[in-house]
């Protein structure tokens, strides 16, 4: 029985290790956790939520949600904010709660060329629901399920520091980023015997362009994007087009192989509020997913002395 325990808890603490972080579909609406660098992008102060319900009718769900606030400061050339994560696997197997604060210095290189380089930090508690487990010494070959564990359970919390640097550089109508998330592997295993390892560094790389069809008070524009992950074996490339209809927004995109996304929402000076459905295709069952967004401008930044140019793209 101890040796059946001991298999199956190094193959959760395995699995936990390699799991990938929470990826929104709606990436731009969540920047500062997109891209440290994007702190503060919009100049004007920025505060939203969002809530992300993945696999609902799967028996592993997820649930995802956020809160951020980000603004530019002008006293510190740059972008300030924080944000605060929780995500819930599998109705409260797996628990992450994650605060960071993080900071973006701002450079006007040219008259039409911006550079920001940005900084995370924070918090993370995980905690893992050890009732909610079935181990191999629980199992009798005849009836089943029938016997108690009979082992000490590890400890249920882990708690660590966690950091990520970014860069993005944008001109009027383009931008690019690169941004690597655990830049410290820190050590996530809720056992000290066995696997060690950090958790894997994320990087990723974002290319996408804003098109304005006519002048800018008939407020049309089309704002496609790519976004790729890697993290550890593991690796995406989000590939999106929004359009914007003076107030109303549509899209689209393909997120992997097997996996695609619809987008509808409102916009306005102060305002946006979008909600996406995306479906993934196996060979053996379909699964969907819906997040839904809200952000506030809360009001607008004048600046001092100097040029700020804010990125222009289809989210705040």
């Amino acid at each position: 029985m101890k040796t059946s325990f001991c298999i199956t808890l190094a193959l959760l603490v395995s699995i936990i290790i390699h799991a990938q972080d929470p990826l929104f579909v709606q990436s731009h609406s969540n920047a500062i956790y997109l891209n440290p660098a994007l702190t503060g992008c919009f100049i004007s102060p920025v505060m939203s939520v969002s809530n992300r319900n993945q696999w609902p009718d799967a028996l592993a769900s997820f649930k995802t949600s956020s809160t951020s606030y980000h603004q530019f400061v002008n006293a510190l050339h740059g972008g300030v904010g924080f944000y605060y994560m929780h995500d819930n696997a599998n109705e409260g197997t797996l628990k992450t709660d994650r605060i960071n604060v993080s900071y973006a210095a701002h450079f006007e290189i040219a008259d039409k060329l911006v550079l920001r380089v940005g900084a995370t930090g924070g918090y993370v508690n995980r905690k893992v629901d050890w009732d909610k487990l079935t181990f191999g010494d629980l199992i009798d070959p005849r009836y089943g399920y029938v016997y108690p564990a009979m082992q000490s359970k590890p400890p249920s919390t882990k708690a660590f520091f966690d950091c990520g640097i970014g860069i993005v550089g944008y001109m009027k109508n383009v931008y690019a980023g690169v941004a690597i998330d655990h830049l410290n592997q820190p050590d996530v295993s809720f056992i000290s015997e066995g696997a060690r390892e950090g958790l894997s560094s994320k990087l990723m790389v974002n290319v996408g362009g804003y098109i304005p069809l006519g002048d800018s008070s008939k407020m049309i524009s089309i704002n496609p994007d790519i976004i790729y992950q890697k993290q550890n074996d593991y690796d995406l490339t989000i590939t999106s087009v929004t359009i914007r209809l003076k107030y109303i927004l549509l899209g689209g995109g393909f997120r992997g192989d097997n996996n695609t996304m619809l987008l509808i929402g409102f916009e306005n000076k102060f305002l946006r509020i979008c909600y996406s459905y995306d479906r993934s295709f196996s060979s053996n069952v379909d699964f969907d997913s819906g997040e839904i967004f809200l952000a506030v401008k809360l009001f607008k930044v004048v600046p001092k002395k100097r040029k700020w140019t804010p990125i222009n793209m289809e989210a705040f």
